[in-house]
């Protein structure tokens, strides 16, 4: 029926937010540890390029969460 492909599709849906969040993690964490070894200061270019990436990581995981907010609001409105 149209409501267990809905669900189904949820489903997929949470699940790849869910390895992209674990991704995320993963990547911040890679960079703490990448930082905490330096000896010498990252040049200032290096540090633009990681901020960069951080803004990048925090909208892609706002919209994400965003649609999964979206999907869950629809599943409500569905079930009820």
């Amino acid at each position: 029926s149209d409501l267990d492909s809905i669900r189904a599709l949820f489903n997929e849906k949470e699940k790849e937010l869910s390895v992209a969040v674990a991704k995320v993690d993963e990547l911040t964490r890679q960079l703490e540890e990448l930082r905490r070894g330096r000896v010498q200061p990252a040049p200032p270019s290096a540090h633009e390029l990681d901020k960069l990436r951080r803004e990048l990581m925090n909208g892609r995981l706002s919209a994400q969460r965003a649609a999964l907010g979206a999907r869950q609001e629809e599943m409500r409105s569905i079930d009820r």
